[in-house]
């Protein structure tokens, strides 16, 4: 086995897996992994810095995730995320394909009101047609600091330290 399957297997097997699988689990024990709770505790403001490509979109979550746009679909359009009918569905689960081309079917629990039907054209024509969807491609996780979108530990240095040097977590390092 080599060996980043190796310490993917062990982390995965003590904490599990959470984030459609982009991230390991939140330790539960009292003591001997207050590294891993750092690690871990720094997801959110890393995965501010990143953004998903959708491939078929097996991991990515519909509402969560930001792969559409400038912000997740639940915070854009929560007057639709209200009435959705799966809140926790991936983006794979509401993509069908017919001849070839990408057709989106996201149900809702009642039909629309007229207050939102505009959401839904915007929700819709302009933002979820233009999104471009692979059949039969990986889904990807991009680092937009960099100009390439692969990650890179200087520059995730200058996020965390930002403009004021004073409130970078240097006892940390």
């Amino acid at each position: 086995m080599e060996p980043n399957a190796l310490w993917r297997t062990v982390i995965t097997n003590k904490y599990g897996i959470d984030e459609g699988g982009w991230c390991f689990g939140v330790s539960n024990e009292s003591h001997g992994v207050s590294l891993w709770k750092f690690i871990r505790g720094s997801w959110g403001r890393f995965s501010q810095n990143t953004r998903f490509v959708v491939g078929r979109g097996l991991r990515i979550c519909f509402w969560d995730d930001l792969w559409c746009g400038e912000l997740p679909l639940k915070g854009a359009f929560l007057l639709l995320y209200c009435i959705a009918r799966d809140r926790n569905a991936y983006v794979a689960e509401h993509l069908c394909w017919h001849n070839g081309i990408a057709h989106w079917d996201v149900l809702f629990v009642k039909p629309l009101q007229d207050w939102e039907l505009e959401s839904m054209e915007v929700f819709s024509a302009p933002l979820l047609y233009s999104t471009m969807v692979g059949r039969n491609e990986e889904v990807k996780l991009v680092w937009l600091v960099a100009h390439s979108g692969s990650f890179e530990v200087k520059l995730y240095y200058t996020v965390l330290s930002g403009r004021n040097s004073q409130s970078f977590p240097w006892k940390s390092i």
